[in-house]
């Protein structure tokens, strides 16, 4: 009877049955196997993920139906209050985990930002530079970004400028930005617009 039934596939389906036999799915479901499928579902886990991890680590396939009743958040799920728990506790506990991942805190973000800045000067690649100059700007205040905050008080400067005018203002701009923040190398830019030097002084 053993014989058969390894014969046959391992596809769990619906309401606890297999897809071609009719082995109980939560008898044939370890303890470990469930609280590893809740764990994956409360790190927002999507069931294809969740289904190739169980493959990899258990060495069997779920089928959707039957993981969807492991997660918490789904209409279909069939956790008892236990196990809802376990995913509440679970979740937030991945969620709170967010704080020790380095790169999600600005001073990390920075010094990477600074490596890249320094490598690209070594390797005299100047727009890479000027791209690690400029992602540290919007991470110090939201320089260069599609959203800002204008305070208006009196009157607002206009003006036309060439390309190599607006080369240089930008690059004061974010040269003045990046003193005031000293743990940044600076770079002085000076722009090479071929229309630049033909113009009359």
């Amino acid at each position: 009877m053993t014989d058969e039934r390894d014969k046959q596939s391992n596809v769990v389906g619906i309401g606890g049955e297999s897809r071609v036999d009719s082995v109980p799915a939560r008898g044939r479901l370890t303890v470990a196997m469930r609280n590893r499928i809740i764990e994956l579902f409360a790190q927002f886990q999507t069931v294809s993920i969740v289904r190739a991890t169980i493959k990899a680590e258990f060495g069997r396939t779920l089928s959707d139906a039957t993981l969807s009743h492991y997660d918490a958040t789904r209409a279909c799920s069939k956790l008892s209050q236990e196990q809802r728990e376990q995913f509440t506790t679970l979740r937030a506990s991945y969620i709170d985990s967010a704080k020790d991942v380095a790169i999600a805190h600005q001073a990390h973000r920075l010094r990477r930002y600074e490596e890249v800045y320094d490598k690209a000067l070594k390797g005299r690649d100047y727009g890479a530079a000027l791209k690690a100059m400029e992602l540290a700007a919007k991470e110090l205040g939201g320089a260069m970004t599609n959203a800002s905050t204008v305070v208006h008080k009196g009157q607002v400067e206009h003006r036309h400028l060439s390309a190599h005018d607006a080369k240089e203002e930008l690059a004061m701009r974010l040269t003045a930005m990046l003193e005031a923040h000293a743990s940044l190398p600076m770079l002085t830019v000076q722009a090479t617009d071929n229309t630049a030097q033909s113009e009359e002084p």
